[in-house]
């Protein structure tokens, strides 16, 4: 298992590995983020093996508390609420210019539709450079 020196990167990568899909390639948690990343951008070509490969030296982290209004302005994927509550800060990659909300869409989702109104735990992490798109194939017996 890859571990940074960012405490804060490391925990999002701990709370992103129950996204862990091994017929998507996802080996360890830096895969998840990476195959999730990828999926916010879905570039031309895009399957769901496709991941990126940023390194944990080309990340800096923050932790950030954010209102239930301020976190709706987010992109979101999707407007589903359904889903286990997970005890984990959302997870923000700032790549390419944009904030992308890589974890944390359901919580998001359903704090909107409650009017909740305390502050989100929100790690946001900024990459420095771009990654090249890959695909890592399933792993065969998961």
């Amino acid at each position: 298992m890859i571990t940074s020196s960012n405490a804060i990167f490391d925990e999002s990568l701990k709370c992103m590995w129950d996204h862990r899909h091994p017929q998507h390639g996802d080996r360890e948690p830096l895969d998840v983020f990476n195959r999730l990343l990828a999926k916010n951008i879905r570039p031309s070509g895009w399957t769901d093996n496709t991941h990126l490969n940023i390194q944990p030296q080309q990340i800096s982290s923050r932790r950030e508390k954010w209102t239930t209004d301020a976190l709706a302005k987010l992109p979101r994927g999707h407007g589903f609420t359904a889903g286990p509550h997970f005890r984990c800060p959302i997870v923000i990659a700032e790549y390419e210019g944009k904030q992308r909300l890589i974890d944390g869409n359901h919580r998001i989702n359903r704090w909107i539709e409650a009017r909740d109104s305390s502050l989100h735990d929100v790690n946001i992490h900024r990459i420095v450079g771009i990654g090249e798109f890959v695909i890592l194939p399933a792993i065969s017996g998961a």
